[in-house]
């Protein structure tokens, strides 16, 4: 059986990556409902303002042991994110065009959809 390739929810503005989501003005990722596949142009146009990981959220397959937040077992970034969750308010679950293949996910449930929508990648 082959082992199940998860896409990382905090990925950069590359090649291969897709946008999901667009940070908004109070700082909440909104999610799209569908993926956006980057091409050479949508890379270039998210690199003229600054930096796109301030402003999207993309996703792309998870590197694991190639990622510096890649713990040797899991992705540290969710642990680190969720050490805030008694901070965190309510939070409704968006539909999430990830959800399915997403490394957070598997790792640890909604509490990960509750807090991922905090997550601005460039901050990590």
């Amino acid at each position: 059986m082959e082992k199940q390739k998860y896409v990382c929810p905090s990925a950069t503005n590359s090649e291969g990556a897709s946008l999901f989501g667009i940070v908004g003005n109070d700082g909440i990722v909104k999610f799209l409902p569908h993926l956006v596949p980057l091409d050479a142009e949508l890379i270039r146009a998210g690199n003229n303002r600054g930096n796109p990981e301030a402003r999207f959220r993309y996703t792309n397959t998870c590197a694991e042991n190639g990622c510096r937040q890649w713990t040797g077992e899991k992705c540290g970034v969710v642990d680190k994110v969720l050490n805030f969750e008694s901070q965190v308010q309510e939070a409704k679950a968006q539909n999430c065009p990830i959800m399915n293949d997403c490394r957070w996910y598997a790792q640890d449930g909604k509490r990960a959809c509750k807090v991922c929508p905090l997550v601005i990648a460039d901050m990590i």
